[in-house]
């Protein structure tokens, strides 16, 4: 019995990591791409941003 509630609760916190990790990946994309690249090249970012919006239009 005990066994089967701690395989329970460990698939549930795994899910759970990776629903967070998930939404953490969603909202910190851009600040990610400025944390991998070194600060050098922080220009390039914002390139992609202004690319992006010549492109929606």
């Amino acid at each position: 019995m005990l066994r089967t509630l701690q395989k329970l609760i460990q698939l549930e916190i795994k899910e759970r990591k990776w629903r967070l990790i998930g939404h953490t990946l969603r909202e910190q994309r851009n600040r990610y791409v400025f944390v991998c690249k070194p600060t050098g090249e922080k220009r390039s970012g914002k390139t992609k941003k202004s690319y992006h919006n010549l492109t929606s239009e």
